[in-house]
């Protein structure tokens, strides 16, 4: 139960933009509301569409952002319809002034379309991966290499300028929160050994910029044989960092 309300409450709403996912809720509602009396062959099949789509990806939980996307063009259409059935407010606060009623959806537009301007400018999720994957392409070392990334968003992203396949744990943990652990750490590199007969693996994950780290002693390795390859943070701030960890399993040399 906890799973799904995370997903409802947490993980679409980052999918879609949190400012977006307010109003296009409050829309689905509203829409509910407004045209419970018809119940139309159109109606009725619209909500259950909706219902339908938002219960499935919500209960298979979202592992990564493509498969939630889909619910953009839903959320869209709700929010949008939503502003716009704010100018029937005085129906309901008849003491508003209708001037002010006409300018609030004009005026909630104009306040999103800043914010997602904003954000843009200081949220880049794009540079830094593909700087650090170009970094990964460019590295020589001997025999096969492989990459792992925990960070299944940008799996696609990452292989395309790597120009090198990209795994991710299998099974892929179930409660896992975005976190990277030196456990997760030696699961992957012993799939790496065992699956991928590989003798570098690089690891992809994201981390929160005030984090140390992993350092080798925390996954049982010695600094020759694992270290910080590249990191690069998403916005100005570096509250958030995009961090490959470089380990060679030739020879781990484990430290004591």
């Amino acid at each position: 139960m906890m799973t799904i309300l995370e997903v409802f409450y947490k993980d679409i709403p980052a999918i879609v933009f949190e400012p977006l996912a307010v109003l296009g809720w409050c829309g689905l509602v509203l829409a509910l509301i407004s045209f419970r009396k018809e119940r139309s062959v159109l109606y009725l099949t619209v909500t259950f569409s909706l219902v339908f789509m938002i219960l499935w990806r919500m209960v298979i939980q979202i592992i990564s952002a493509r498969y939630a996307q889909i619910l953009i063009f839903p959320m869209t259409a709700a929010a949008a319809f939503f502003i716009f059935q704010l100018e029937h407010l005085r129906r309901i606060f008849p003491a508003v002034p209708e001037k002010y009623v006409k300018c609030l959806p004009v005026c909630i537009l104009g306040i999103l379309t800043v914010v997602c301007i904003l954000k843009n400018l200081n949220y880049n999720t794009y540079t830094p991966v593909m700087d650090i994957s170009r970094l990964v392409r460019e590295d020589r070392v001997p025999g096969k290499a492989v990459i792992y990334t925990m960070d299944l968003d940008r799996l696609r992203q990452i292989e395309y300028y790597s120009g090198k396949e990209v795994h991710h744990l299998k099974p892929f943990p179930k409660n896992y929160d975005r976190v990277l652990t030196p456990a997760l750490c030696r699961q992957i590199m012993a799939q790496a050994a065992e699956n991928d007969a590989a003798e570098t693996v690089y690891i992809f994950a994201v981390s929160a910029g005030k984090k140390a780290p992993i350092a080798a002693k925390e996954v049982g390795m010695s600094d020759a044989a694992w270290r910080l390859f590249a990191e690069k943070p998403f916005n100005r701030k570096g509250k958030r960092v995009f961090r490959v960890y470089k380990c060679s399993l030739k020879n781990p040399a484990v430290s004591q």
